[in-house]
């Protein structure tokens, strides 16, 4: 029997962890080719413009600016290298499959965009007390047309975001982008009117600080994935508690938490039975358990491994119950980030 295939029964209503599940998975499927080549082909035209433009007028704001807009580019190709490898199927050697691949893209893009920051304010500081010419008209003009293609990318983007964590990346680097292109506007007209050219500096350190403080996050979630650490919103204790008062259960030994992706969140355990009568009965029992902790606990993959208490039975189990009981392929429940739960039902009495 296949346990991962299981489904409702007749009149059962999906609990909304299915519900978002199926929502979930339908966004990473939308991030199309076409959706992410003409975001990244608006990104990288204008980051070449504005690199030009800022080296032309003299603006450090434009310069930062446009090294944003490269590293947007460079997430966004990611993302869909990312998420084209991570929809391949499992391997004997990939047993999780290959969606950690898209967590460790988004945390090497904040990286190298917390690196090249720290850089930016460097040359920020050391130009506040320069009096340089700058072309504040040329400022205006580039940061107008930024505001209008970082607005295009981002409606193209806007649905993938939902259901990816290096895309969602990208899409909030657009936006702190057209806060970017806001406050160069604004130091332009400045400069136009006023000859404030300190102001320049002022706008990379106020619109990096920004952009800084909005990829910390992203940093921080992805390394909180990779250290394997229980998922938002799950706590562990709850689940234990709920399967120690169900029937025949005697002890609940080696459980763990974690999630592999944002979607892949797995609970595991060794349960200890009394009063054993046939492997049947206890298998059936254990699938109950499983479809309990799926469905109430917004976890997709229950790992449960039968040990009697007893050398007499413990090998016979566990080769009646791996590999294809323990089947990790099928989502049957998922739920948001972060994640949220159902009252736990009461558990089940097995007779």
């Amino acid at each position: 029997m296949d346990y991962g295939k299981q489904t409702d029964a007749p009149g059962n209503i999906p609990n909304r962890h299915e519900m978002h599940a199926k929502h979930t998975h339908a966004s990473i499927e939308r991030l199309s080719p076409r959706r992410l080549l003409v975001a990244s082909a608006l990104n990288v035209g204008f980051a070449i413009t504005e690199l030009a433009g800022g080296l032309l007028s003299n603006s450090l704001a434009l310069i930062s600016d446009s090294v944003h807009n490269f590293a947007d580019t460079s997430s966004l190709a990611m993302a869909f290298v990312a998420n084209r490898i991570g929809l391949k199927q499992r391997t004997s050697k990939y047993t999780f499959g290959y969606h950690r691949l898209e967590i460790l893209t988004a945390l090497c893009n904040a990286v190298v965009l917390l690196v090249v920051y720290l850089f930016i304010f460097i040359e920020a500081f050391k130009r506040i007390h320069s009096h340089a010419h700058i072309d504040s008209r040329m400022m205006l003009t580039i940061a107008g047309l930024g505001i209008a293609v970082k607005l295009a990318a981002m409606l193209i983007l806007r649905r993938p975001s939902q259901g990816s964590l290096n895309v969602r990346a990208a899409y909030l680097h657009l936006l702190a982008d057209i806060f970017s292109s806001l406050t160069v506007i604004c130091g332009g007209l400045a400069i136009q009117l006023w000859h404030l050219t300190w102001i320049d500096p002022l706008i990379t350190f106020g619109a990096g600080t920004y952009i800084v403080l909005r990829t910390c996050p992203i940093l921080l979630e992805s390394l909180r994935i990779l250290m394997e650490a229980s998922p938002r919103g799950i706590d562990i204790q709850p689940i234990i508690e709920w399967v120690e008062q169900c029937d025949k259960i005697e002890a609940v030994r080696e459980t763990h938490l974690w999630q592999i992706s944002e979607q892949d969140v797995y609970f595991a355990a060794r349960l200890t039975f009394h009063n054993i009568h046939s492997l049947e009965q206890t298998q059936a029992q254990l699938e109950e358990i499983e479809t309990g902790i799926k469905r109430h606990f917004g976890i997709q993959h229950a790992l449960l491994s039968i040990d009697t208490g007893t050398s007499k039975h413990k090998g016979t189990l566990k080769a009646r119950l791996r590999p294809q009981d323990l089947n990790v392929e099928q989502d049957l429940c998922t739920s948001t980030t972060p994640f949220e739960h159902t009252s736990p039902p009461s558990p089940p009495i097995f007779t």
